[in-house]
């Protein structure tokens, strides 16, 4: 079965778990006017690929529209972590009622938080370059940036980075690159988000929305990155949509008040889940 296009954007130099983004190249916003993505790179089409290994430069993708805002958010509060949740859309022989109709609509860049519900950020995994160079990129990794502080817009961004981004079929060397986009959580009242341990998937035509996934480790939520791929999670993602994925997971919101001891502690250093916010 065929996974549905996906949807993707990276990320560059972040500093996982303080929360510090340095970000080197330009970053235009979207067109809500909250969310940014980075870096600026050459954009494809469908027609048009790219002619060497780069991430998510389609901009129009049938089912998704420009990829560069790869990182999407939706309520998941009592819904299984599985993949009829992280497609939003039936799947090509699956029944209606397994995987919501109007899906689609219920990810977007921005939600509002609410105290103790559950939210997953999907962000599409796609190597644009032509399906006929059948370039590999190498080291492929996705990273998750969960703020650890008190908010009342809290950015989670999601990061792909690869060795050889740039390796083309005429030998040209490729580097190590990163691409990321963001999602919001707001809320007119502070609170704190957290990760689920244990929530991370990665979903592909292997392993498709019929499926629970692969599991993505919470090393995501590190310097390290969780390492993602095709048949195994060997880091090598060849291009061409075929080849391409989801990385899901799951994050829950406690709203806070001034009495509260964690409202004015500050960011930890690398912590996965820094206020206990479990499943």
């Amino acid at each position: 079965m065929v996974l549905g296009q996906p949807v993707g954007l990276p990320g560059d130099n972040l500093i996982f778990g303080g929360f510090k983004e340095h970000i080197k190249s330009v970053r235009r916003k979207l067109h809500d006017g909250i969310c940014l993505w980075g870096p600026d790179r050459e954009t494809h089409t469908m027609a048009n690929p790219a002619r060497s290994i780069t991430f998510d430069t389609i901009t129009d993708d049938p089912q998704f529209g420009d990829e560069r805002a790869f990182v999407v958010i939706r309520d998941a509060t009592g819904l299984p972590n599985s993949g009829p949740t992280a497609t939003g859309r039936p799947m090509s022989g699956e029944p209606a009622n397994g995987s919501p109709a109007d899906g689609a609509s219920r990810f977007s860049n921005s939600v509002e938080a609410i105290d103790d519900h559950v939210y997953m950020v999907r962000a599409l995994i796609h190597n644009t370059a032509a399906e006929s160079l059948q370039l590999v990129a190498r080291n492929v990794r996705f990273y998750a940036a969960i703020p650890t502080g008190v908010n009342t817009d809290a950015m989670v961004q999601g990061t792909i980075s690869a060795d050889n981004c740039g390796e083309d079929a005429s030998g040209a060397v490729g580097k190590p690159m990163s691409f990321w986009d963001e999602a919001h959580l707001h809320s007119d009242s502070p609170f704190i988000v957290g990760l689920i341990p244990g929530t991370g998937r990665y979903y592909n035509n292997v392993r498709d929305f019929t499926t629970d996934g692969f599991p993505l480790s919470d090393s995501m939520c590190t310097n390290e990155g969780a390492l993602l791929g095709y048949e195994q999670m060997d880091g090598r993602i060849q291009s061409c949509f075929q080849y391409s994925g989801y990385a899901t997971f799951l994050v829950r919101v406690r709203m806070v008040n001034p009495s509260d001891p964690n409202y004015n502690m500050p960011p930890k250093p690398v912590s996965i889940n820094p206020y206990d916010i479990d499943a």
